[in-house]
Parts: C-alpha cells; structure tokens; sequence
C-alpha cells in the first residue's frame, strides 16, 4: 500500500515546487494556456455521456483544476506538496494530502483525473489500483501524460529535448500502447486513447533553433492559430504528438 509519505517521494505533481522545473535552462517557461479550459470542457463532455457528479484530481498541485471543475461539479484534490496543499486549503478548496482518510471513509467519485502525474510514479500499477477501488462502479479515469514517441523525441531527435525530457523525476514516459496496457492490467476498460499537442510550431522551431523550452512564449507571434492547428493535426495522425489523453471505465 502507498501511503502520503511514499507518494511524496514517488510521485513529483505539477505543484508549487515544480516551479523551477525549468532551471538549468535559462528561464521559467509557463504552460499552454489552454490546458484548463481544454481538460474542463473535455470532462463536461463526457458528463452528457456519463453520468459525473463528483470529481477527484489527484496531483493537484495549487488546485487550478479543482477550482475549475467546482464551477460544475463536487471537486476535491490530493496533493502531497503541503505549501501547494496550503494554498488550495487558504483558496477553500478541499484538497487532501494523500488518498488514506478517503479510502478510511468509504469515499467514492465518479471521475478521478491525473493531468501530468503518471509519469512521475514509480509504482503506477499500485497507484491506479487504489484508485479505481475510489471509484464509483464504471466511474471514469482520465489521464493526460507526455507521449515517449513525441516528435522532438523521436522524429527530430532533438538531444536537448531529450535531456529536458528524460530527467530523474521521469522514471517512465509511455506510448500510447504501454499506457493502455498499464491501465487494462490495472481493471480499467480503455474507451479513448487519442494524441493531443499541447504546443505549436514555433515551440518546437525553438528546441530545434536554440536547444531551448519557451518557444511558445518567445516566438509566440510567428504563426497563427492555423498553422498550429493543421501542425498538431499532422503530429497526431503521424502517433507523435507531445502528449497522451486516455480515458477508461473502471469494469
């Protein structure tokens, strides 16, 4: 069983103390800026389709898309990193510091998010496991990660990308197989496994140019909404896309 203390140690969320995640590099890069609302309108959608009342969004972090998701639904948070946890608590969000008082209590949702968290687990089988038993029978689990055939990974075969990539709070990335694979041993049945690219072309110009992240606030001029839309429709057809966005139903 993974209690609060181990999975402060295996598992490094998208919170307070992933800030710096960029030092080394020359600059503090944010992220797209459409993620929030993209994950919102994605669980909104599946709510016509499934029923989903109550949310829990493990990794929380400083509680963006528990803040966002209590707009439509009962959302609530784990988040080991206690000055992120903090923050959410003051922001009066209910985020918990591990899953343990929820599994004591019986505590069931109908859909449990992990947005950039897999990844950074080295005991994910166990993780999920315990998560699917939180969930309410055919509850949903989403996940969205970083894709292992990424195009700066794989297609251009950028080495700055990938020492960025392939850091020691990354014991594992997956391919859209070795996901699905994971989650089925784990008691899910996968309904959607699709590629997404969270960032455009000029992102990937500037790893390609200048061996750094940021692009897409450097260079964020240089082409339009089009460009960047037909570029990721391209990347995910081709299976090499930034990022994974897979959905299952606990059988």
């Amino acid at each position: 069983m993974i209690h609060s203390q181990s999975l402060r140690q295996l598992v490094n969320y998208e919170s307070s103390s992933m800030q710096d995640w960029s030092i080394g590099y020359g600059l503090q890069t944010e992220k797209p800026s459409n993620d929030i609302l993209r994950r919102f309108n994605a669980v909104v959608n599946l709510s016509t389709k499934k029923s989903i009342h109550r949310i829990l969004d493990v990794g929380c972090g400083e509680g963006v898309m528990v803040k966002k998701f209590a707009e439509s639904f009962h959302a609530e948070g784990i988040e080991p990193e206690k000055h992120a946890r903090d923050f959410c608590t003051s922001s009066g969000l209910c985020v918990h510091s591990g899953l343990e008082s929820l599994e004591k209590n019986g505590e069931l949702f109908d859909l449990i998010s992990l947005f950039h968290v897999i990844e950074h687990v080295y005991q994910p089988s166990e993780l999920l496991i315990r998560l699917k038993a939180l969930l309410n029978p055919h509850g949903i689990l989403l996940i969205e990660t970083p894709n292992s055939m990424d195009a700066l990974l794989t297609k251009y075969e950028n080495t700055s990308f990938q020492n960025f990539t392939y850091w020691s709070h990354h014991p594992m990335l997956y391919s859209p197989h070795a996901l699905s694979s994971l989650v089925a041993r784990c008691g899910f049945n996968v309904i959607e496994n699709n590629g997404i690219q969270r960032y455009g072309l000029e992102n990937h110009m500037y790893w390609l140019a200048k061996g750094l992240p940021g692009g897409h606030e450097v260079w964020h001029e240089l082409f339009d909404n089009r460009v960047n839309d037909e570029y990721a429709k391209n990347l995910v057809a081709a299976g090499i896309s930034d990022t994974l966005w897979l959905v299952a139903t606990r059988k």
